[in-house]
């Protein structure tokens, strides 16, 4: 004998609904991703590198891997700049960094010693 649940039609449509809703959120979010190196083109690991309002008020900060490797994803579209920077290492940025709904943008940045 076969049981049906009125529940399942609407359990069924909830779902669908927020796995597409998800979809589309992580479709509108962009990401800042590359790699960190000194003048001589050595990866710099544990490197801060932030993401900051064009006040220079901070959104977020990350380090960079064992490869010189940073990701910020999730961003809200926007202008943005993107600084790395560490100890004996004057500060590096990238200015003026426009990401558009869905972009990935890759911002690879060159530290110089002290």
């Amino acid at each position: 004998m076969k049981r049906s649940s009125s529940i399942t039609g609407p359990v069924l449509i909830a779902v669908v609904v927020l796995c597409v809703a998800g979809v589309q959120a992580s479709a509108q979010s962009s990401s800042v991703s590359g790699v960190v190196r000194d003048s001589h083109g050595t990866p710099q690991i544990g490197a801060i590198v932030e993401l900051l309002r064009p006040d220079l008020s901070v959104v977020r900060h990350v380090y960079t891997n064992e490869r010189g490797h940073y990701i910020i994803p999730s961003i809200v579209p926007g202008t943005y700049e993107v600084e790395a920077s560490g100890a004996f290492f004057l500060p590096t940025m990238r200015e003026n960094l426009s990401l558009l709904a869905g972009s990935r943008q890759v911002v690879n940045l060159t530290r110089v010693t002290l």
